[in-house]
């Protein structure tokens, strides 16, 4: 458990752990740092894979089971690489906001990355967020390219075209709250969901194509 943080070590642990079945933070902010540096664009973070004490994965942790972040605050964009080698079964994400009153999203950084990031993020569950639009600046495509499961329980503004042509490409199972749901569909349509199984090619005269 991590309380009241104000930054996190990309390094946390000097031993890299093999797994960790729970990391929660709460009630802090995540700003990463490298070396006691604020890490604001990827070229900090290739800077500190070169360095002595290189970064394998995030907070040097090879396996993370269950990722929880309560009332965290994103007070900067996040380069893609902060997620290189990263194994995480569940991320869990609480209290995302963007109406008048308040803001806090959690966003990647658009920098060109040659790199394969080799993350492996399973499962991403959304809760008590309030406005928020799901896009590839949120869901970015090298981070969350392997997420099979979407679980989003909580207000949501709109939903990008390419979301699941992009970032999203093997999810096969997406949920959604009923009511909130309802008010997205009304809202913003359902021009994302022609992304889902794209290039999937069956015969509808043939029951053995989707049964």
């Amino acid at each position: 458990y991590f309380h009241n943080l104000y930054s996190v070590e990309l390094q946390l642990f000097t031993d890299r752990y093999n797994s960790i079945e729970y990391v929660y933070l709460i009630n802090s902010d995540l700003r990463f740092m490298s070396d006691g540096r604020t890490v604001k664009t990827c070229a900090d973070i290739t800077r500190a894979r070169n360095s002595t004490f290189k970064i394998s994965s995030l907070f040097q942790i090879q396996l993370i089971g269950n990722f929880y972040l309560f009332g965290v605050k994103f007070p900067l964009t996040i380069c893609p690489l902060v997620f290189l080698n990263s194994s995480i079964t569940k991320i869990l994400i609480f209290n995302l906001i963007d109406t008048f009153y308040g803001k806090n999203l959690m966003r990647f950084s658009n920098e060109t990355l040659n790199d394969d990031l080799n993350s492996s993020i399973t499962s991403l569950y959304l809760y008590r967020c309030e406005n928020i639009v799901l896009d590839t600046n949120f869901l970015n495509p090298l981070v969350f390219k392997n997420i099979r499961r979407l679980h989003v329980d909580c207000s949501i503004n709109s939903i990008a075209v390419d979301l699941f042509s992009r970032s999203l490409k093997i999810c096969g199972h997406i949920y959604f709250e009923t009511y909130n749901f309802r008010k997205l569909i009304h809202q913003s349509g359902i021009e994302w969901m022609k992304g889902i199984n794209r290039g999937l090619r069956v015969n509808l005269s043939n029951l053995t194509d989707f049964i």
